[in-house]
């Protein structure tokens, strides 16, 4: 009997894994949207339609193109949380972590030609303003084609046998957007609102650093009523052409989800949106997952922090299920200019240690961009280099100072870091007999 509940538990959590994780992702999806919403009727469940629609309606707005280029510059940083959890020798390592991110820069630029079948993919680093190394990966006449500036003159080739399993085709071909699937979709999770039962309150919160009134309507949902909803769609989205493993990858989740023993579970899931009085317009909505049968929560919350950013943060209270004491695990803040330039960070948050690392990336599209096929003819194939090939790639690496210096400290650090010490360092030439 009690292994019949071990594994009955077991299923349960397993279940409830793949429910919240499904939540989460519409958490996300809903809220890449919700920067877009304006004024709506303030009624709870005309909100709630509305939140519905805008998030369906964001699928039209996919941009058709026949070429493209973008442009990512990429930085990082890490620093001490206000927690006051780092010890000194842990902040002293940050610090020196913290200052080589600052003088590292990443930038990256694609452009396509989806015509044309031409991709040309550029990544650089930088370090204190000189160039460590740059690659090039092409793609055209079907093959691909890697090149590195600076440390060798060849284009390297990619056999074709190394791409049997691989399709280039599928590197240009846009995904299509189902609009009757998703339609049915949104029918379903209207029904779902039209059926349920809202409560609204007012509130205080703090939008764009003031002190606002607002509404706050909430919608609760049990762990069965959940379940049924993610079974309802996965089965009408089942209704459609998909490919064998798209259909295979869906009949299992339903599987899961019939199989999970949630009966006497007490779990639910709330849905908190906040619309401004004056305006009504939407201003933050919290999802929270409420696991009462084992004391905690997860919550996403997503939050208008001016006229052209927004955020989510993503955190976990493991003590209780009360939201003031949630401790922020991921928050992720996107700035967008216009409609084809911005910003994303990233930042993750490790409470325990007492540091937070933060990913930024600033991003440039542009459409209908010209996009030039290389003329390459001096190429090797990348199984026919000779240590010569090598020698060459070497040499240059050491005019490139930087560049030595680097990887220098990165294997001598990277020795230290398997065996405690730095007795075991090699010199970084005596990895090649050329």
């Amino acid at each position: 009997m009690e292994e019949e509940n071990f594994e009955k538990k077991k299923s349960s959590k397993k279940g409830l894994k793949i429910a919240i994780l499904i939540i989460v992702l519409l958490a996300i999806a809903g809220v890449v949207t919700w920067f877009v919403l304006n004024k709506v009727n303030s009624k709870p469940e005309k909100v709630f339609d509305k939140a519905v629609e805008q998030m369906f309606e964001g699928t039209d707005k996919i941009k058709e193109y026949k070429t493209a280029t973008v442009e990512m510059d990429i930085s990082a940083s890490i620093k001490e949380m206000n927690n006051g959890n780092m010890d000194a020798e842990l902040k002293s390592q940050i610090s020196m972590v913290n200052l080589f991110l600052q003088s590292l820069k990443l930038n990256t630029k694609m452009g396509v030609d989806m015509e044309n079948k031409v991709l040309n993919w550029q990544v650089s680093a930088d370090y204190m303003g000189d160039k460590l190394i740059s690659l090039d990966t092409i793609v055209q006449d079907s093959k691909i084609y890697f090149y590195l500036e600076d440390l060798y003159s060849k284009y390297i080739e990619v056999p074709a046998e190394y791409l049997e399993e691989f399709d280039l085709e599928s590197l240009f071909t846009t995904a299509t957007v189902n609009e009757q699937m998703l339609t049915d979709i949104e029918e379903i999770l209207k029904a779902k609102i039209s059926e349920s039962e809202f409560t609204t309150e007012d509130d205080k919160i703090e939008v764009e650093g003031k002190e606002k009134n607002v509404q706050k309507s909430t919608i609760t949902l049990t762990v069965q009523e959940v379940t049924e909803l993610f079974k309802d769609i996965l089965n009408k989205v089942k209704e459609y052409d998909l490919d064998s493993e798209t259909k295979s990858m869906i009949n299992e989740a339903i599987s899961e989800l019939e199989y999970t023993d949630n009966e006497d579970s007490k779990n639910v899931v709330e849905i908190n949106i906040y619309t401004e009085k004056s305006s009504n317009e939407i201003v933050r909505y919290d999802i929270n997952l409420v696991n009462n049968d084992d004391d905690e929560i997860i919550t996403v919350v997503g939050a208008k922090v001016d006229d052209k950013s927004w955020e989510i943060t993503i955190g976990m209270n493991e003590e209780s299920t009360s939201t003031s004491s949630v401790v922020n695990l991921l928050t992720i803040k996107v700035t967008e200019e216009n409609e084809n330039e911005g910003k994303i960070e990233v930042t993750l948050y490790v409470a325990e240690e007492g540091f937070e690392a933060t990913i930024a990336i600033d991003y440039k599209a542009e459409y209908d961009a010209s996009i030039e096929k290389r003329n390459i003819t001096n190429t090797i194939d990348i199984d026919e280099m000779t240590d010569a090939d090598f020698a060459e790639i070497m040499e240059n690496v050491e005019d490139n100072q930087m560049l030595y210096t680097f990887i220098q400290s990165f294997m001598e650090g990277f020795n230290e870091g398997l065996n405690g010490n730095s007795t075991s360092y090699e010199p970084y030439d005596s990895y090649y007999n050329y």
